[in-house]
């Protein structure tokens, strides 16, 4: 969003986000979509969806990468971030159901307790046909990322913790689909 946050702003977004998304997600959908920036939004995001203890497709915000194969399951939410509500008509296009945050969130709601679900959904980057997904278990993206951060593993291109593998050095887990 280009402005600075403080930690108690960013968790007031992510709390009244989670309330946001458990609305909008209810009972009966079993895989949640949102639009992740490099900002504090986008933290607040990720930590509110990871919270609803569904796997979550991470997209990026550029919505040409959204067509994937196999494509997003209609009806989908999809969870914007406000600064990218223009995004919302894509979502529809694509037969997702988006739902803009608010811009200016109430302080209050329940806690979030990020990292729930039970993995992350990215989408690799379509230079072979569409862009597939790819799913990460949870687990493995905070054993990860306790190794980056210590220092005893590569990361992909992305930036992302790899799994090396005899046959390759950044494989994944498994694949969605």
């Amino acid at each position: 969003s280009g402005r600075w946050s403080s930690a108690d702003e960013v968790s007031a977004r992510s709390r009244c986000w989670f309330a946001a998304a458990r609305e909008a997600v209810g009972g009966g959908h079993a895989i949640v979509a949102v639009v992740v920036a490099s900002s504090p939004d986008g933290v607040a995001l990720f930590a509110a969806a990871t919270g609803l203890s569904l796997p979550v497709i991470a997209l990026g915000a550029d919505p040409r990468l959204w067509r994937t194969d196999p494509p997003i399951p209609a009806g989908t939410v999809l969870l914007i971030p406000p600064a990218l509500a223009h995004l919302s008509a894509e979502a529809v296009r694509i037969g997702c159901r988006p739902l803009v945050l608010p811009d200016d969130p109430e302080d209050g709601g329940d806690a979030v307790t990020p990292l729930r679900a039970d993995g992350i959904i990215l989408l690799s980057s379509g230079s072979t046909g569409a862009p597939r997904a790819i799913f990460r278990p949870m687990q493995a993206l905070v054993d990860g990322a306790r190794a980056r951060a210590q220092g005893s593993i590569k990361t992909s291109h992305s930036g992302l913790p790899c799994v090396a593998t005899a046959a390759s050095s950044c494989a994944t887990h498994a694949t969605a689909g």
